[in-house]
């Protein structure tokens, strides 16, 4: 098991590494923990805006996590005292809602009153299950429209990403804006 442990905290050394210094490298990613590792270091590092479409938020091994929760906590405090916010700066789309999230540590952070107005949370109507880029369903997380995570295999949590990618990013985040801002496809959670 230690091999395992020592694997992983050399991967998220690297990956933080990546994000302080904001690398335009791609990396990889192939398992629930090395998705973790890179959705915290989205976050912490992220400067103005953080969008993610995902399946429900309930796996336990990413949104139970402390760090995780800490981290998503200290990006909207630290965006909460900045005076000119105007639009939600954490935007959330499920592909595959369950009100199980509703009772979750994380859902009690998103929806604290304190972030009222930094926080979006939608998901896809019924008539939509997916998002689909090449063909293929996809998860993905944008911050600040420069870092992306994207994952094709939703199943082995196969992907990739940059944080230093303005083209990919930014194309990421107007596809993704498309759908929060089109209510045709989407609905709030309340």
């Amino acid at each position: 098991m230690s091999g395992t442990v020592n694997v992983h905290s050399e991967y998220a050394q690297e990956i933080a590494r990546m994000a302080r210094n904001k690398e335009n490298k791609v990396f990889l990613n192939s398992s629930v923990y090395h998705a973790l590792i890179i959705l915290k270091e989205l976050i912490r590092n992220a400067e103005s805006s953080v969008m993610i479409l995902c399946g429900s938020m309930c796996d336990p091994i990413i949104y139970q996590d402390e760090e995780y929760l800490s981290v998503v906590e200290g990006f909207l405090n630290k965006m909460k005292d900045v005076a000119c916010v105007e639009e939600p700066v954490l935007r959330v789309l499920f592909d595959s809602y369950n009100p199980v999230f509703e009772q979750s540590r994380i859902a009690q952070i998103l929806k604290k009153p304190e972030y009222s107005g930094l926080v979006e949370i939608r998901k896809l109507k019924s008539a939509y299950k997916h998002i689909y880029l090449d063909s293929k369903p996809v998860h993905l997380a944008v911050a600040d429209n420069t870092a992306y995570r994207i994952e094709t295999d939703l199943v082995n949590r196969m992907a990739w990403g940059n944080f230093n990618d303005v083209e990919k990013a930014r194309r990421y985040a107007f596809g993704l804006l498309t759908y929060f801002n089109n209510h045709k496809y989407t609905e709030s959670v309340a």
